[in-house]
């Protein structure tokens, strides 16, 4: 059992193949079992350079909107986001995005970033897709509506 495991009581689907995890959002659209739920992790954090980050930043925010628009139809799916920080092999954090928990994550824990024009970059892009850059990765869990 990994950490991640741990948290979420779910083994995680890294996001390796795309079609696989749509296809698996299929699934879960036609089964409606509500005891089935769904961990989806997309790791963003693999290399260091930052122009990789960005794409993978982007390529992530535009995954978890085609998921959410699979998923969407009808309202019988939820989900919840999650970040996960440093990376998704080894989290020290792991807390909800756009909650108090990331407010306070972002402002005590995680490190100060950079400044002068690389961080205006990074508030721009988090402002942009609501994916702090400094983020290892972003988990989804899906489940059915009882």
């Amino acid at each position: 059992m990994d950490y991640l495991e741990a948290c979420f009581g779910i083994s995680p689907i890294y996001d390796r193949n795309f079609r696989e995890i749509r296809s698996l959002a299929e699934v879960a659209k036609h089964s409606r079992d509500p005891s089935q739920p769904m961990c989806i992790v997309f790791t963003i954090d693999d290399e260091r350079n930052n122009f990789f980050k960005l794409l993978r930043i982007i390529s992530t925010l535009t995954k978890i909107r085609i998921l959410s628009r699979l998923l969407s139809n009808g309202g019988s799916f939820f989900s919840k986001a999650y970040g996960i920080y440093p990376t998704t092999k080894q989290p020290i954090v792991v807390f909800e995005l756009q909650s108090h928990a990331e407010t306070y994550v972002v402002e005590k824990l995680l490190p100060e970033g950079p400044s002068g024009l690389s961080g205006y970059l990074r508030l721009l892009v988090a402002r942009l897709t609501k994916i702090n850059p400094m983020l290892g990765g972003v988990a989804i869990v899906i489940r059915a509506k009882a």
